[in-house]
Parts: structure tokens; C-alpha cells; sequence
């Protein structure tokens, strides 16, 4: 039974852009010699395209195998026209018989597996499984709905809108040594007609991918700077806890706009601007954003580096750009085990360790987020860290239910012996 593959070499366009033309055909021209070399027996090469070849096997049974020796001698170095260019290929592979009773279907079902394999980063093979269509089917449906759900997005906050289908539930953020509350960070959820939340997982990645994060995004920094300057002022904060919400590198790649969403939020709720602050990760400073952070942290926002340790990383970041507090990531807390005392265990303490004893030495605020247990929350105390968030204080809650909250952790304050800081 005969079998397709679609070879496509990953980042191509950008290597165009890099070498030109003139070098990227000639490279062109080395990878189809190298496709002959290795693939004498097979029925069809073409290039379809781009930096995209299709390769036809008369027996699709060895088209994995194949596959594999093809990845490997394909992504060796080529000398070309006195550069050498190093490169990575992505392959889709499908067989006839999979659903595939013409030539356009078997196209078709490569081109889905091909897709999957450069999804995940490239550099990858993947077969093409029924799955993978009724996935997309399904992703399709979720952006239909998206777009219409976007639609019932409110004008006014003043007045509520029992159509709109996003909510912005709030999750605290309390300090380590005594208790007390300092903020809350927004987090947008979905809720679905007839099918309940959706995953932020979900949805934010389809929004960055359709482009439609920018209108979801301005309308959720509105939405926490609304509530918030309705908010009671905490005992220990008369001038009201801080809001954190979320900024998309998506959203930080235009920031004009995203300053005057910014400036129009603060200006319509009447929020101090010392209040909110907006939460980056770090894959979002991979771009040139330091004048828009430095615009933004002049207007006296406060910034937070978001999931700290878990991307690049570095004391540089903390130098150039003018951060107020760093979050450590959930999964450095939820691989100690509280009850080991072996060599992992004590690794993972010293990892929260460092990065707070970094936040201290550059002035930083040291969230940790995923506190679930009393023995999690000492560790990230001992370890010397300011704050904490997670479900040992509480969920994200609506903000109807934000004042009842606040009691809550002022009485539970109230009853704690505060820490000595050590």
C-alpha cells in the first residue's frame, strides 16, 4: 500500500530572510540531492513549495522507518555558497487506506500529520491518525464559538450584562510572615452555553493564534481595574490591595495600544495606578519591549515577571527591566515532596531558596504560586520567599464574592502569631 510524506525544512522562511534567496535556493537544491541520495526507490519527489517536498513510497508500511533516516541525513549541516547552514525538517506521513481514497485526501492527511509535527516546535515525525481531524473539527467549532462569545463582550461595566460570556474570577496573594492580605490576580474564564468553563489553556492560545487576544486582553485589564477600585480596603492596606493581571506577549508586541487600554482602564474606574500591576512571562521579553515596560512603569504601574525559572532566565532580565516582584512557578513548590527528605527534595528547596535570596538582593517582591498544604507554605517561608498564592488560602472567586474574602483572611490574620524573618 503506498504512503505520502511531506518533508518540510522548519523555519524556513526565516532562513530566506537570514541568507537570501540566491543561498536558499542553492540550499534547496542540497536537500533535494540528499532526498534522491537516500530515497532511490521511492515512486515520486517533488518540492511542493516553500522549503516543503512530498515524497511518494510504494510500501507505507517502512514509511516511519524511512522517515527517521531521512530526519537525520537531512538535518546535517550544508556548506552553501560559503555559508554553513544548519537545518531542521518536520515530516507529515500518510497512507492510502487512511481515509484516503484520492490523491487530494492523501495530500490532505499528510498535510494534517505535517501541521501536528511542526506544532509541537518541529524537528519532529508524526503519523496521521482519524484523531488528528476530528481535532481540528473541534478546534474550528471552539473558534466560532470564541469569535461569538467575544460579541457579548460588555461596552459599559457599569452596567451588567447577564449575556456576556466572560468572567473575571480573582485569586489572593497574602504575605508569608504574618498572614495579610496584598493582592489578587485576575483570571479570565469562559463559561460556555450548555458546556460549563472552558480551560484557559484553551481558549487564550486560540486567542493568541486568531489575533483576538488584544480585544479579550483590553477588556479584562477594564473589568480588574473596575473591581478593584470597588473593592473594601483591607486593615492593614487603607489605600486598597493591589491588582495583577495578566498581559500576552501577543498583547506587549503592540504596545501603544496596550499602554492607552492601560491608561484608558485606570482613567474610567478612577484605580490608582500604584494598584495594578501587569503580570509578564518571560517568553514575552524575548521581543524589544523595554520601552513599552518603561513607558508603562512610569505611569506607576507595578510590574511582575510571571512563572520565574521555568524560561530563559536571567539576572539580566531583573537588571534591564523594571520589575517590582518576581512569581515563582507552581511546579518548583509541587515537586517537593513534604514527607522525603532525599536528594531531590532537598534540590527543590534550594531552588526556591536562590530565587529568593535573588529577589531580595535586587529589592523584589518573591511570590510562590501553588501553595496547596501548611508544609508547602513553611517551606516557601523558610526559604525566605514574601508572599504566597494557591489553594491553601483559597480558589479564584468571583467578585461578588471578593469582600466576604478579604474577612475571611483578616480574621484568619488576625489569629496568627506573625513569623520571625529569618
Amino acid at each position: 500500500m503506498p504512503g505520502l510524506m511531506l518533508i518540510d525544512i522548519d523555519r524556513f522562511k526565516k532562513a530566506n530572510d537570514s541568507f537570501g534567496p540566491f543561498v536558499c535556493d542553492s540550499l534547496l537544491r542540497s536537500v533535494a540531492q540528499r532526498l534522491r541520495t537516500l530515497a532511490r526507490d521511492a515512486a515520486l519527489i517533488a518540492r511542493v513549495g516553500g522549503g516543503e517536498f512530498a515524497l511518494i513510497v510504494t510500501d507505507a508500511s517502512a514509511a516511519l522507518s524511512r522517515a527517521k533516516s531521512l530526519m537525520e541525513f537531512l538535518s546535517r549541516s550544508y556548506t552553501v555558497e560559503g555559508h554553513v547552514i544548519s537545518v531542521s525538517v518536520s515530516i507529515g506521513i500518510a497512507c492510502a487506506g487512511d481515509v484516503c481514497d484520492s490523491a487530494s485526501e492523501l495530500m490532505h492527511a499528510a498535510s494534517v500529520a505535517l501541521h501536528r509535527a511542526q506544532n509541537g516546535g518541529g524537528a519532529a515525525i508524526r503519523q496521521f491518525q482519524i484523531s488528528m481531524l476530528e481535532e481540528i473539527k473541534a478546534n474550528d467549532a471552539l473558534e466560532i464559538e470564541f469569535r461569538a462569545a467575544l460579541a457579548t463582550l460588555p461596552r459599559d461595566l457599569h452596567s451588567a450584562s447577564g449575556d456576556c460570556q466572560f468572567e473575571v474570577h480573582y485569586q489572593p496573594q497574602v504575605a508569608l510572615l504574618d498572614g495579610r492580605l496584598n493582592g489578587f490576580e485576575a483570571l479570565v474564564r469562559w463559561r460556555r452555553p450548555q458546556r460549563g468553563l472552558v480551560s484557559p489553556d484553551k481558549f487564550i492560545p486560540l486567542a493568541e493564534h486568531t489575533g483576538l487576544i488584544s480585544i479579550l486582553g483590553d477588556w479584562v485589564i477594564a473589568k480588574a481595574c473596575f473591581d478593584a477600585a470597588q473593592w473594601p480596603a483591607p486593615r492593614n492596606c487603607p489605600t486598597g490591595s493591589r491588582v495583577a493581571v495578566n498581559i500576552s506577549p501577543v498583547q506587549l508586541q503592540d504596545g501603544a495600544a496596550l499602554i492607552a487600554s492601560i491608561a484608558k482602564a485606570l482613567r474610567q474606574s478612577g484605580l490608582p495606578a500604584d494598584r495594578l500591576e501587569v503580570e509578564l512571562t518571560e517568553t514575552a521579553l524575548a521581543a524589544d519591549v523595554g520601552d513599552t515596560l518603561d513607558k508603562i512603569r512610569r505611569m506607576g504601574v507595578k510590574l511582575a515577571l510571571d512563572d520565574f525559572g521555568t524560561g530563559y532566565s536571567s539576572l539580566s532580565r531583573l537588571i534591564h527591566f523594571p520589575f517590582s516582584s518576581i512569581k515563582i512557578d507552581r511546579s518548583f513548590i509541587a515537586s517537593i515532596d513534604c514527607n522525603s527528605r532525599d536528594l531531590g527534595q532537598q534540590v527543590g528547596e534550594k531552588m526556591i531558596c536562590a530565587i529568593a535570596a535573588m529577589g531580595q538582593a535586587f529589592g523584589l517582591t518573591t511570590v510562590v504560586e501553588g501553595i496547596e498544604t501548611p508544609e508547602q507554605m513553611e517551606i516557601a517561608r523558610r526559604a525566605g520567599c514574601s508572599e504566597m498564592q494557591g489553594y491553601l488560602v483559597s480558589r479564584a472567586v468571583p467578585n461578588a464574592d471578593i469582600a466576604g474574602l478579604i474577612q475571611g483572611i483578616e480574621a484568619a490574620a488576625a489569629t496568627k502569631e506573625p513569623c520571625d524573618e529569618r
